[in-house]
């Protein structure tokens, strides 16, 4: 009788042990999973609060900013996590959480599992992540050239400064397509530089134009540097036909040089000839960079009284770098300040200028 309580005695302990055992595994599992679906939980809202605050500083304007809580999961791999392009990616666990923007976006996530503040910066042209010590102004260049029958030339500069804590080196590549237009380095040593920390270096860029050239040619500058960070400066020439008008104003003389007013997407770079100021023996031409590529854009000019001007509202396309340019012929126009208003689905900038009387 006690050999058979013995027994039962251990049958029972084995099952209590088998389940125990059962249990222990499926609560480890069931943990695992927990964790796992944390981990991912975290990566996830990590990634979509920094582009939420991305778009948001990005159409506020440049000199916007937002600091952003994120938690940075276990298992993330710092590897394959990071800011590219358009992307903010977190491998977390072997599968990528990503969140994607319309706007260029640079700098540099933590990839150390814990949680970080992080400053979000609206940039000319971009919005800044994090920390990226490498800068380049203007973020993008736009060079306008009138079409002639002879060759032309131009000279701009783009100015890349330290703004870290430790030396660098930078290397500059350009690519624009060799052609009617080309853009190289004024002193090709400029290509590579050492930068102490708060030191800037002026690179200056040769524009030819040949004869006969005409419409709108595109590339990029490319900067990289010793602790990682990588730049790119789109850079647009427009040749466009030459438009002369005879001026109302007697003295003037017959008018042939565009003169701009800057549609502000916060991407807009450089212009030639940049005015606020215009007489009645001008054309305005409006442009802008940094739009929606190929997008519908709508371009209203409206006088003192609020009204419309001849022939506006009026729909312009941007071309497939995203920059459009108008022409309006100021002639019989009342002096006084005149507003433009572009827009197109996503956002609405608006530019104000004066014309005068003749002086």
């Amino acid at each position: 009788m006690k050999g058979q309580t013995a027994v039962e005695l251990v049958v029972i302990l084995a099952v209590s042990l088998l389940i125990l055992f059962v249990i222990l595994s499926l609560s480890a599992q069931y943990l695992g999973e927990l964790s796992s679906s944390k981990s991912m939980a975290e990566a996830r809202n990590g990634v979509d609060d920094l582009a939420a605050a991305a778009k948001q500083v990005y159409y506020q304007g440049e000199g916007a900013k937002q600091q952003v809580f994120v938690k940075i999961p276990e298992g993330t791999d710092a590897q394959k996590s990071g800011i590219t392009n358009r992307t903010i990616s977190l491998n977390v666990l072997g599968s990528d959480v990503v969140a994607r923007t319309d706007f260029e976006i640079k700098g540099r996530i933590p990839t150390t599992p814990g949680g970080y503040s992080v400053w979000v910066n609206a940039k000319r042209g971009y919005v800044l992540i994090g920390t990226m010590s490498l800068s380049a102004e203007p973020g993008s260049l736009f060079v306008h050239f009138f079409s002639k029958n002879q060759s032309q030339s131009s000279q701009q500069s783009v100015v890349f400064k330290n703004d870290g804590e430790s030396e660098m080196a930078a290397e500059l590549n350009m690519e624009f397509p060799s052609g009617d237009v080309n853009v190289t380095f004024s002193n090709p040593s400029d290509t590579n530089f050492q930068l102490q920390p708060g030191e800037s270096k002026e690179v200056l860029l040769d524009f030819n134009v040949a004869e006969g050239a005409f419409g709108s040619y595109g590339g990029m500058l490319y900067a990289n540097s010793s602790n990682g960070d990588e730049l790119a400066v789109n850079i647009i020439v427009d040749v466009t036909s030459q438009i002369c008008t005879t001026p109302s104003c007697p003295s003037a003389g017959m008018n042939c040089t565009p003169h701009y007013v800057v549609i502000e997407t916060f991407n807009d770079s450089t212009y030639t000839n940049f005015k606020e100021i215009f007489d009645s023996s001008e054309y305005v031409t409006i442009g802008g960079s940094g739009w929606t590529p190929s997008s519908q854009i709508t371009v209203d000019i409206k006088d003192p009284g609020g009204a419309s001007v001849a022939g506006y509202p009026k729909l312009v396309t941007a071309d497939q770098d995203g920059i459009f340019s108008e022409q309006w012929d100021t002639a019989g126009a009342i002096t006084g300040t005149y507003t433009v208003h572009a827009n197109d689905s996503t956002k609405k900038r608006s530019y104000a200028f004066d014309i005068t009387a003749c002086t």
